[in-house]
């Protein structure tokens, strides 16, 4: 399902959505705890400068106290684990319709209400809305436009001028809440977008980590099913590890030994009739279902499955945990497949369909060989002796040995066979043999209840029709429905049971809740972040996070570059009369700002010239570059709102106002003052004392130094629109600009212009009362109050984008280990599947049905049997108990497999060992064959060739005279996997018996063919000697060649 977001910012994703939710809940209640502990210090702030002249109206104190109760008790309560979102966003629009109530407060309890009246109010009230409160952004919106509608009513209604004489105040109020608006919905937007990429980048991480999870658990599923734990995670180990040295003489073998266990050797007489039946899916499928039987009765009867040989099935007890009954283990395994085959016998009507047993006990060591296709093998002599007992067997009984007997303690009857003196091997090593004939350890139940299931089996419907499921008395079916009717009558069906597979989404969804469940931010912030500036305690993080790329830059920026439009308006609309003088400040200014916007996003622009384009990369790649472009525009929006500071028309004001001032006109009493002011509220707000001075009518138009000062705290709202900016470069900034405004403010005429205004106001509209808290300490509380705010919203800001930085990291480190474990599994898990078979098999939608095989036509196949192994294998304490036998035939497959790594051989896979017999194929897949001039023959020829000249180096190096003796043929041949809990991948057919055979009648060193390879590979150039005629079992008389070479 595709995660995104739409124009409204909200997942399409339900569930993800929600989860988003629960995600942001802790850092909304910690943005909601910092807007309430602003507010607290806002009204403090309020109550201060109202009552710092000596005012004693009641409405503030009580109106702001009542306020400040409410907040305290919000922020107690805001943090509680019990606070959900719901709760939070009930609590986040009373503290929206609070602020409305504080800015009502605010403008009934001032006077001398103007045009500039609670404008900064407005604005603090307005962007806390966007930043820190947790509502969508049309609450915000529609909030702060009410809050805007509030003062401007106010104004409006109180002023004793007409509207047309302020007209300029009005508009210039309107564009500051336009600036506002601005400022906060850019702040809004990009945190929230940026917020919920991050956890959308991180809930990919979780998912890819998921994904690579369950691939590898597949995987280890698969490796662990043919590998034992211990060797799988030694060789695991070795992967990770270092690379092995150029200087070793040998390569790593993987070989453990073990005393007292048991191997049990079972081969299916009567198979070749019944595959006859079938074509290749059938065959494959019908394969699986038996030997995946043989695998569960392996299970419960403590046996490990070791190799299946084309029809040929053997385990070991005792492995890799020893265990006192391994022989009971084996013959209770073999009594129970020879009760399956019956129950398949009877289904299939083939007659003559049984098994043949062979079990011997004693020492073994088992491990793998080679550096591909590995599977898990023994060898041992002890291994050779079970070989042969199974060869000397009888189909339907279970021969064992002497040694075997002596441990099942006298639990099973037996009688002697003749198999010791019938067999060749048996007879030259002295091996006593028996038949078992009754005895079981086991509760009967099982067993016969598998037998009824035989007997009331009446359908005898040829095979080939039950597999396709024509022959189920439920009516026709196909394919998987077929292969399910014939597992019900093998009573196979607990093998293919399918498995409620869980939607990978709703994993995602359950992890990635619990993650956040399990999130700690004050934890995480403790252990990873220093405390105050929030930096990195690790240095590599730090620097990773400053190598980040901020995908809102350019956000920012327009956003910054509009409010610097909003401040150039502002002045220009206050200054008409003396604009001329600022026009080159503000064309310089104003064209910085579009030039660094265009500079920063040139480099999505494919027009430009590359160097242009990888100048702008530098600042999106680089965060201390792009905090220097971001310092830069505000420095310019600064500039902007500072132009003006030392205008004539601050004289204009102290001019005007001069002798509006208390010093120099008659003074009413203190005692009538204090009674106006505190009970003729109509005349406080609407009558001027002075009605008869012009002056005092025309007090509002001399407010310009206040509005300069508001263009101030758009420069500043700049500064914090760059979440790109951290906490201590944000707050150094503002700093800095509040510190220059101040100095500016005591030095500059505009401070003095405020003195003189303050005066004419006390005159004009206070009666003199001299209890007016002077403008410049209101400006320098405002200015402190919104270094605060911005502050303390850069740290809530930076804080949670280090966090969810961190989170991503975590995640994403977490899914590179998955995947480097997934990258070992499968470099193991192509060692035993081919590429092709292995992607089939891993299919994390493929269902147990879902078996792979394939008919190749005009495959190759070779056997390379090193002929004089056997005879220079011996078990002595000298050579670690035949140990050292073995790595040395490790070397030799060893180097077999290096050689197919070669690109001139890329057409061949490498099938199994068996024991010092290599077996190869090409040609089994349709990239690889090449049915036209049968290149992939000419390749395994050439390759029976190599390996025969590689044996000859190893024999200079070894001093040994090992040989080879190779078969080759070609023709159909069925590729499959078979094993449903324990894959294996196989060939099988006529082809393959017959390359089998070509090698068994061949001569030592020599590469013997059939007739239809020496059609194929003559005309290629290849030489050859004809052999003749050789009688082979099974196919009578075949006229086969000796392959001595290729001409130039």
């Amino acid at each position: 399902m595709p995660v995104s977001f739409s124009h409204s910012r909200k997942f399409k994703n339900r569930k993800l959505e929600r989860l988003y939710q629960k995600y942001v809940l802790r850092l909304n209640q910690g943005r909601t705890a910092t807007l309430l502990a602003i507010f607290l210090v806002l009204l403090t702030l309020l109550v201060a400068l109202h009552y710092a002249g000596g005012r004693r109206t009641l409405t503030t104190g009580v109106g702001c106290g009542v306020l400040f109760l409410s907040f305290a008790g919000f922020q107690l309560m805001v943090e509680r684990k019990f606070f959900n979102q719901r709760w939070l966003a009930v609590l986040s629009y009373l503290v929206l319709l609070k602020m409305l109530i504080i800015q009502t407060i605010y403008m009934f309890e001032s006077y001398p209400i103007g045009p500039s009246t609670g404008v900064w109010l407005v604005v603090f009230l307005v962007y806390c809305s966007y930043i820190l409160l947790p509502i969508w952004m049309l609450g915000s919106f529609l909030g702060g436009t009410l809050i805007c509608t509030v003062q401007l009513l106010t104004v409006i209604l109180s002023s004793q001028t007409s509207i047309t004489s302020i007209w300029r105040e009005l508009t210039a109020n309107l564009l500051i809440f336009f600036g506002c608006h601005l400022a906060g919905i850019f702040t809004h937007f990009s945190t929230e977008v940026t917020q919920r990429q991050a956890f959308l980048e991180t809930r990919q991480c979780i998912e890819s980590r998921l994904q690579s999870q369950r691939e590898n658990e597949q995987q280890e599923r698969l490796l662990l099913s043919v590998l034992p734990r211990h060797v799988a995670m030694e060789m695991k180990a070795d992967i990770a590890g270092k690379p092995r040295d150029a200087n070793s003489q040998f390569h790593k073998i993987y070989i453990q030994r073990h005393e007292n266990v048991s191997i049990l050797f079972a081969d299916i007489c009567g198979f070749t009739v019944l595959s006859s039946q079938c074509n290749a899916d059938e065959l494959v499928r019908l394969l699986n279902e038996l030997f995946g039987r043989f695998d569960r009765l392996a299970e419960e009867n403590n046996c490990l499955r070791i190799k299946l040989l084309g029809d040929c099935y053997y385990c070991v007890s005792g492995l890799p945990d020893p265990r006192p009954d391994h022989a009971q283990c084996c013959v209770e395994m073999g009594l129970d497949m020879i009760e399956a085959i019956k129950l398949v016998r009877d289904v299939t009507g083939v007659d003559g369909l049984d098994m043949r047993v062979g079990i011997h006990s004693g020492r073994v060591h088992c491990g793998v060989l080679g550096l591909r296709k590995w599977q898990y093998d023994v060898w041992s002599n002890d291994v050779t002796v079970g070989s042969n007992m199974e060869q000397s067997g009888s189909p339907g009984r279970i021969h064992v040995s002497g040694t075997t007997l002596s441990c099942l303690n006298g639990e099973y009857e037996v009688i002697e066979s003749d198999g010791g003196k019938t067999n060749k091997y048996l007879l030259e090593n002295h091996i006593k043999t028996y038949f078992v004939t009754s005895g079981s350890r086991r509760d009967p139940m099982p067993r016969r209840q598998l037998s009824q299931r035989r007997t009331n089996s009446k359908n005898r419907a040829s095979f080939r029709n039950r597999m396709r499921g024509d022959g189920d008395s439920n009516g026709p079916g196909t394919g998987r429905s077929g292969g399910a009717a014939i597992r019900n009558k093998l009573g196979l069906t607990e093998l293919s049971e399918k498995e409620v597979v869980k939607n990978p989404e709703d994993d995602i969804h359950d992890y990635l809740s619990k993650a956040i469940d399990a999130r700690s931010l004050d934890r995480l912030r403790t252990e990873h972040c220093k405390k105050l500036t929030l930096t990195f305690r690790d240095p590599k993080a730090e620097k990773k996070y400053s190598g980040t790329r901020d995908k809102r830059f350019r956000s920012y920026a327009i956003g910054a570059t509009l409010l610097g439009f909003v401040v150039s308006g502002l002045h220009l609309l206050l200054t008409l009369s003396e604009s001329y003088r600022y026009v080159g400040a503000y064309l310089t200014g104003l064209l910085f700002l579009p030039f660094i916007l265009i500079y920063i996003s040139a480099e999505k622009w494919m027009c430009l010239p590359k160097p242009i384009r990888r100048v702008s990369a530098v600042v999106w790649n680089n965060r201390l570059v792009g905090q220097t472009v971001a310092l830069f525009m505000v420095a310019v929006i600064f500039f902007l709102s500072s132009l003006g500071w030392t205008s004539d028309e601050f004289g204009g004001v102290m001019s005007a106002t001069s002798g509006l001032n208390c010093n120099a006109s008659q003074l009413i009493p203190t005692t009538t003052t204090k009674s106006v002011i505190i009970f003729d509220l109509d005349k406080r707000f609407y009558s001027p004392v002075r009605g008869s001075d012009s002056r005092c009518i025309n007090l509002d138009r001399y407010s310009r130094p206040i509005y300069i000062f508001l263009c101030v705290l758009l420069a500043m709202l700049s500064c914090s629109v760059f979440n790109l900016l951290n906490t201590t470069v944000k707050f150094c900034t503002v700093a800095g600009i509040m510190l220059i405004t101040v100095i500016g403010l005591f030095v500059s005429p505009m401070g003095n212009a405020l003195d003189v205004r303050d005066a004419a106001v006390d005159y004009c509209a206070n009666h003199c009362a001299a209890d007016l808290t002077a403008t410049k300490w209101h400006v320098i509380a405002v200015f402190a109050l919104f270094v605060i705010l911005i502050t303390a919203h850069g740290h809530r800001i930076e804080s949670m984008l280090r966090l969810d930085f961190l989170w991503k990291m975590q995640a994403n480190d977490e899914k590179d280990e998955m995947e480097k474990l997934q990258a070992y599994n499968k470099t193991l898990v192509l060692n035993i599947l081919p590429a092709h078979v292995a992607d089939h098999f891993l299919h994390i939608e493929r269902r147990n049905e879902d078996l792979y095989s394939e008919l190749c036509e005009d495959a190759c196949i070779m056997f390379a049997k090193i002929t004089n192994f056997s005879e220079f294998y011996v078990e002595l304490e000298a050579n670690n108990e035949g140990v050292e036998c073995l790595r040395l035939l490790n070397e030799i497959l060893a180097d077999f497999d290096e050689m197919l790594s070669e690109d001139r051989f890329n057409t061949i896979e490498k099938i199994k060992t068996i024991g010092e017999c290599y077996m190869a194929a090409s040609g089994l897949t349709a990239a690889t064959a090449d049915h036209v001039q049968f290149r992939h023959v000419a390749q395994l020829a050439d390759y029976a060739m190599a390996i025969r000249e590689q044996l000859i180096t190893v024999n200079e190096h070894s001093y040994n005279s090992f040989t080879l003796r190779i078969g080759l043929s070609m023709g159909p041949v069925v590729a499959g996997v078979i094993g449903a809990k324990k894959p294996q991948y196989d060939i099988w057919g006529n082809s393959v018996n017959i390359s089998s055979r070509m090698e068994s009648t061949g001569v030592p060193d020599k590469i013997q063919v059939t007739e239809e390879v020496f059609k194929v590979l003559e005309p290629l150039g290849y030489t050859f000697q004809a052999r003749g005629s050789v009688q082979v079992k099974g196919k009578g008389l075949m006229t086969t060649y000796f392959l001595t070479g290729k001409s130039d």
